[in-house]
């Protein structure tokens, strides 16, 4: 048998830097369909000084002072997460984290977290649905128990903080 040689080794094996600079062409190619693709994405991306980011998630909290957690789930949770399921555009999970509505019951407060689909442009639309559900239902909460407060305004802020620094004069 006789003994390989380091040439015969590497032309025996595949190499992307071998495969490029032999065929300088399609190194071209790419190169310039990479650029031009970069512009036509830059030439047709949005830019806005305040974008418009939709929130999906919203929260809806109902007060209940005195009552169990037992009681709050049966009598105000139960209720409130059924009522926000009348809703057509709830987000369908699909595993993991992902939720249509979360709820958590606590001694005295139930707090209820809803989540659209992506799907939704008009959102502002979907979440007065919501709230007119969820008003109705203060009508038919238990004695003591209510209102129900329902937030979809938080977080519609977008921020990004650039700093430059430097260290002072005669610091260097």
């Amino acid at each position: 048998m006789a003994h390989k040689d380091d040439k015969d080794i590497i032309a025996g094996t595949h190499n992307t830097a071998r495969f490029f600079t032999e065929n300088r062409q399609i190194s071209w190619v790419l190169l310039v369909a990479v650029i031009v693709w970069g512009i036509y994405g830059w030439i047709n991306m949005p830019k806005r000084k305040d974008p418009d980011i939709p929130v999906l998630i919203a929260l809806a909290v109902c007060p209940w002072p005195g009552a169990t957690a037992e009681k709050v789930e049966q009598l105000v949770t139960k209720p409130m997460e059924e009522t926000i399921a009348q809703n057509d555009s709830l987000h369908e999970p699909k595993g993991g984290n992902e939720f249509a509505i979360k709820s958590m019951s606590l001694p005295g407060m139930a707090v209820v977290q809803v989540q659209l689909s992506e799907k939704i442009k008009d959102t502002k639309k979907e979440f007065n649905d919501i709230n007119l559900r969820l008003d109705y239902l203060n009508n038919n909460l238990p004695e003591g128990a209510g209102p129900i407060k329902f937030n979809s305004g938080f977080g519609n802020t977008a921020a990004m903080m650039l700093t430059i620094a430097s260290p002072k004069e005669g610091g260097v």
